[in-house]
């Protein structure tokens, strides 16, 4: 009956689109839980990394100086939390970066440029940890900060030089 209204049997020709559409399906599915496999891969690296850089830091200086390891991937508000736990060194875990933050005791005296000797302790543990990971790791920011006691002028170049001394120091 479809045959003769139409002058050809409909039925197969759309059989075959909608065997070609499940198929395209079927494909766009596979590439799509391959690309969240190599990203969960990814993913697991990452945190593999961070927790080995953790565990080298608290080895290396945590006798001397006390390591604190905060996870930003909770929600958790890290700056109150870094207020509520006083430490020499904070390693700060985030999903895209880790951060590894010093207090403003441990490298630097007030208002000077010139890296402390604890500053020398904990560089000389952190650098070749940090050089040890370096195909882990995308992109490494140092900076510097300032003292509050000073103009805006002075801190401005304190904070630029104390980050270019731990580039120095870290060059080597």
């Amino acid at each position: 009956m479809l045959k003769n209204r139409f002058g050809f049997n409909f039925w197969p020709s759309f059989t075959d689109l909608m065997l070609s559409f499940v198929l395209i399906v079927l494909i766009i599915l596979f590439v799509v839980s391959k690309m969240i496999a190599a990203g969960t891969e990814n993913l697991d690296r990452a945190r593999r990394s961070q927790q080995s850089i953790e565990t080298q830091i608290e080895q290396g200086i945590g006798k001397q100086y006390k390591v604190v390891t905060l996870s930003d991937r909770d929600g958790a508000n890290i700056n109150k939390e870094m207020a509520n736990r006083q430490a020499d060194v904070y390693i700060i875990d985030k999903l895209d970066r880790q951060t590894i933050t010093f207090s403003d005791k441990v490298l630097f005296d007030s208002g000077q440029s010139d890296i402390k000797a604890a500053g020398y302790e904990i560089l000389n543990v952190v650098g070749p940890i940090i050089a040890k990971n370096l195909d882990n790791i995308g992109e490494i920011q140092i900076q510097g900060h300032a003292d509050i006691s000073f103009e805006d002028d002075f801190n401005l170049q304190l904070a630029a030089n104390r980050a270019i001394a731990v580039y120095k120091f870290l060059q080597v």
